[in-house]
């Protein structure tokens, strides 16, 4: 069946991506198909079970989904249990920005008096310490429904403050000729209010402490949502304004002055605070908006839990290679702060059938597992649903109806590695991407091998020695397709000694996600 768009442009990472209706359902030849090439060389794989080398992180259970989507999960039949089948971690989320206001009562306005009282509007009260400090200000209803969606959803939320509150803004004319929101009103964060810097600083942090006092139940509820990331900003170094209208200068101040207010809340120790889902541009001059940033935070002595940052592009050497500038650049200035992959994915060039394939899965498996050489601590995948029906739309999953993707199946088949927290030694050839780890308590090996997509089959040798509980193991191996699907393709085998797997898999059109999972 054809999945048809209607038109809409949204706003996502570090541009436009523009969803039209796509003219035909996503068929014809699989990409790469058709012509000859050379068979592959064998892949000899070694798995050392006893060889830890850090910890595995879980970065298959991260996600970001357009805000204004979260509040109709529900509603979409079928779609809730998707999501629980792909064990969402940690999910990405706003204090209020909606990237596409459609649908939205007041979303596109212009008028002050409406933006002042859409829902979104967390903070009401006077620009001022003492009102900054009354619970009868706040109004943190809309912000506790979209908690409240991705707790159901089993997910620990990552809250991101990029957007402004109206009385807060030192910009209050949403007619001001120099926003861009004037010409972009179908972005709610595009009318220049949400993306100014604070008129008074010391007022918005104390509203930011406040806000994250209220989600930890010490402020205006006792209820606590169980969320210990907060990030401040969002791409603030993009050269437009849609994001951020004012200078590094007021960025760094920004952030010192939440960083100081947060740290001297007793209350709040524990919490992870950090900044501010750069989109480190390709070619910006030296020094960066990111550098700078780090020179403030360095000279200031200013508290930094974690860096983010965006990564867009369709090779994963690029994904690679952003994340060696950023490590590079925090050993540089002497920082060690976590690192957060905030939103990332292909490059943002519009309706593209490769995202209803496995290849997308497997192109995200293999830059999920070039992370893992970096420690990213969460890797949040753009986006999760498809933002309207549609063929070659961005998301894991299809929506009207909801259904999973391949990629999604890929996604599922890396749940197998679940638990498996420490990372493993694994000697392969060159361009080959594996995944290996043990449970903590010795009793569980699994290993994930990325089938590329060649045309002749791909022959694997793969050998996992040195269990934790000795000689022997039971096995069962996990198979993802193009077509099946997951495929439970080998179960409780028994064998002797340490795992010898040398097999041939047929692409059948397309590559695939292999896991064999071992027990005594």
């Amino acid at each position: 069946m054809k999945r048809c768009a209607a038109t809409v442009w949204l706003v996502l990472g570090c541009g436009l991506f523009f969803l039209g209706c796509s003219g035909s359902s996503g068929g014809g030849a699989p990409a790469g198909g058709g012509g000859s090439a050379s068979p592959a060389p064998p892949a000899t794989i070694e798995v050392d079970a006893s060889a830890k080398v850090g910890a595995l992180e879980p970065l298959w259970r991260d996600h970001y989904d357009l805000s204004y989507t979260l509040l109709g999960y529900a509603s979409e039949p079928g779609l809730p249990a998707l999501i629980d089948e792909l064990q969402p971690r940690s999910w990405r989320c706003s204090v209020g920005r909606w990237e596409v206001t459609t649908g939205v009562p007041g979303g596109d306005s212009l008028d002050p008096a409406v933006l002042r009282a859409v829902e979104r509007e967390y903070y009401r009260g006077p620009n001022t310490l003492a009102g900054a400090d009354d619970p009868a200000n706040y109004d943190f209803a809309y912000l506790d429904r979209q908690l409240d969606e991705l707790l159901a959803r089993g997910a620990e939320p990552y809250l991101c403050f990029d957007y402004m509150p109206f009385v807060l803004s030192s910009e209050q004319d949403p007619l001001n000729p120099n926003n861009i929101g004037r010409t972009q009103p179908q972005f709610s964060f595009s009318n220049g209010i949400r993306t100014a810097p604070p008129a008074n600083e010391a007022v918005y942090a104390r509203v930011v402490r406040n806000v994250i006092r209220h989600v930890r139940g010490r402020f205006a509820g006792a209820r606590d949502f169980g969320i210990d990331y907060f990030e401040i900003g969002n791409e603030p170094d993009l050269n437009v304004p849609l994001f951020w209208t004012g200078t590094r200068a007021q960025f760094a101040s920004m952030y010192a002055a939440i960083a100081a207010e947060v740290s001297a809340d007793p209350s709040l120790a524990g919490i992870k605070l950090g900044a501010g889902s750069f989109a480190l541009l390709d070619g910006e001059p030296a020094p960066t908006f990111f550098e700078s940033f780090l020179d403030d935070v360095v000279a200031g002595g200013r508290r930094l839990d974690f860096v983010s940052y965006h990564s867009y592009g369709d090779d994963p050497a690029h994904h690679v290679a952003k994340l060696g500038f950023v490590a590079g650049l925090l050993g540089a200035k002497g920082l060690s702060p976590e690192i957060v992959n905030a939103e990332w994915g292909r490059k943002l060039d519009g309706i593209d059938p490769v995202y209803d394939e496995i290849e997308h899965g497997l192109f995200r498996a293999k830059v999920l597992a070039a992370m893992q050489d970096f420690g990213v601590r969460f890797a949040h995948e753009a986006v999760l649903r498809d933002p309207l029906p549609g063929n070659g739309i961005l998301g894991l999953l299809f929506t009207g109806p909801a259904a999973h993707k391949p990629a999604s199946r890929v996604y599922q088949g890396l749940q197998r590695l679940n638990g498996a927290t420490e990372r493993l030694r694994v000697t392969a050839p060159a361009g080959t991407t594996v995944l290996a780890g043990a449970d903590p308590i010795g009793q569980r090996v699994v290993v994930a091998l990325v089938v590329e997509h060649p045309i002749a089959p791909a022959d694997v040798d793969l050998a996992v020695r040195n269990f934790p509980w000795g000689s022997g193991y039971t096995l069962d191996r996990w198979e993802v397709t193009e077509s099946g699907g997951v495929r439970h393709v080998v179960a409780g085998q028994r064998g002797q000694g340490e795992l010898r797997f040398t097999g041939r898999f047929s692409p059948d059109g397309a590559g695939r996600l292999v896991v064999w999972e071992l027990r005594p």
